[in-house]
Formats: C-alpha cells, sequence, structure tokens
C-alpha cells in the first residue's frame, strides 16, 4: 500500500508541476498512513480511504508551494487539523519554519508525535485560536505567510489572519474554485479594512474531478490594533 501511496502523490506533484523527491514521497506516505490509522480512534479526517486522501490532502497541500518565494521562510498553517498542508509542506520544503496553528491541542499531539516519529524537524506547534494568538506581540506580523485550508469564509480567514503576517506577507486561502468567486465579491470590505491585495489566483485540478482555488493575497500595510475582534463578534458582523 505505502508504494502505492508513494507513486500517487509523486504523480499527483509532477502533473501540477511540483519537483519531489522519492524519498521526500516515502516521508508523506508514511505520515499519511499513520495518521489514518490513528484516525480510526481519533477523527482527524474525514478522507478515510487511502488514495483518496493521498490526492486530497497531500497533493492538494503541495500545490500550495507554487505561491511560495524565496523570501517566505516562515509559514503559518493556521487550523491545521490533521497537519495539512503544514505537514507536506515542510516535507517538500525543508529550508523552512512551519508553525501548525490549531485550537485542539489533541490534535496537535497525535500530530506532533508522528511528526517526531519520522524526523520531520522544521515543523513546531501552537495551540491556540489565531484570534487569540495575533494579540501576542511575539506571534503578531511575525509570519511570512499564513496558509489556510478549509477553515473559515474568506472575509472572516481574512481578519483573522493577517494580523499574524508581517508587512508584504502573503496570505494564502484555499478554496474550491466553484465558490471562490461568490467568497471574493462577499469580501470587498474585508480586503479593503485589512489592507491586502489579491496579487494571484492559481486554479487546478485535483484527480481531474474536484476544481480548487488559490488565492494569494499581499499584505499592503500594518493591521489596526482594534483587529481582529473576538470571534463571536467577527460571525456575527462580518467585515
Amino acid at each position: 500500500m505505502r508504494k502505492k501511496i508513494e507513486t500517487i502523490i509523486l504523480e499527483g506533484a509532477e502533473a501540477e508541476g511540483i519537483a519531489l523527491y522519492e524519498g521526500k514521497a516515502e516521508i508523506l506516505a508514511n505520515y499519511l498512513l499513520e495518521l489514518l490509522k490513528i484516525n480510526e480512534k481519533i477523527n482527524l479526517t474525514a478522507v478515510r480511504d487511502p488514495e483518496e486522501a493521498a490526492v486530497k490532502h497531500i497533493v492538494d497541500s503541495l500545490v500550495v508551494e507554487k505561491a511560495f518565494g524565496i523570501e517566505d521562510r516562515r509559514i503559518l498553517d493556521l487550523g491545521t487539523g490533521g497537519g495539512f498542508p503544514g505537514v507536506p509542506l515542510a516535507v517538500a520544503c525543508g529550508g523552512r519554519e512551519v508553525v501548525l496553528l490549531d485550537s485542539k491541542k489533541k490534535k496537535l499531539n497525535v500530530i506532533e508525535a508522528v511528526v517526531d516519529n519520522l524526523g520531520i524537524d522544521n515543523v513546531s506547534f501552537l495551540p491556540q485560536r489565531a484570534e487569540e494568538a495575533s494579540k501576542e506581540e511575539r506571534l503578531r506580523e511575525s509570519f511570512d505567510v499564513c496558509v489556510a485550508r478549509a477553515v473559515a469564509e474568506l472575509r472572516v480567514l481574512l481578519e483573522i489572519a493577517v494580523p499574524l503576517v508581517k508587512l508584504k506577507g502573503k496570505i494564502i486561502a484555499m478554496k474550491d474554485a466553484e465558490s471562490a468567486a461568490e467568497e471574493m465579491r462577499l469580501s470587498k470590505t474585508a480586503i479593503q479594512t485589512m489592507g491586502v491585495e489579491l496579487t494571484e489566483q492559481h486554479e487546478y485540478t485535483l484527480d481531474g474531478i474536484h476544481k480548487r482555488a488559490l488565492l494569494v493575497f499581499v499584505k499592503k500595510k500594518e493591521t489596526p490594533t482594534k483587529y481582529p475582534r473576538r470571534m463571536p463578534a467577527i460571525l456575527k458582523r462580518p467585515l
């Protein structure tokens, strides 16, 4: 099974124009299979089929690398869940520091154990809510890139993500291609208020079926101290 998963990962990466060494595909296959084994006891992902998960979780995560620049060294995976896209990006981009943020400490503990066992040494863990983390001086405006996958609608995501990113840093939102245009329309106020600009939009298809989009924003001005608001206020009155 592991070799088959490796092949799916390598072929999927190649199809998206991503260079991935065989050894890295092996690490990613091992990570995925170990995660799915643990998933039988602790809910980490709704995708339980290994081959499907290799595409929807690993390959989808690797596509984010396309949006990275050489200056993007410190990456935040906001709301990492089962470690996606953060862990695959850490493996593929060994020279970068990847921080996995999630409010569910139990999940992070599981991921940390698997990561340590596989010798992935450029990942660290932050068991916090994003809107609370951004109030800490050591974390606010400290990341080169913040990437988020299936966390929140775009206008909510921008309010909680932008304060964590440096000036001229990037916020990368991973979205279904079909919903991206509508989410952009609803996010006009958030984009203006949070001082970001959409600079790139990459659309791609997973497994010939699932249409995906990477929305890449660049932070153009420092975030006002009043943002982000508390989550109940954000959800009740989105920007």
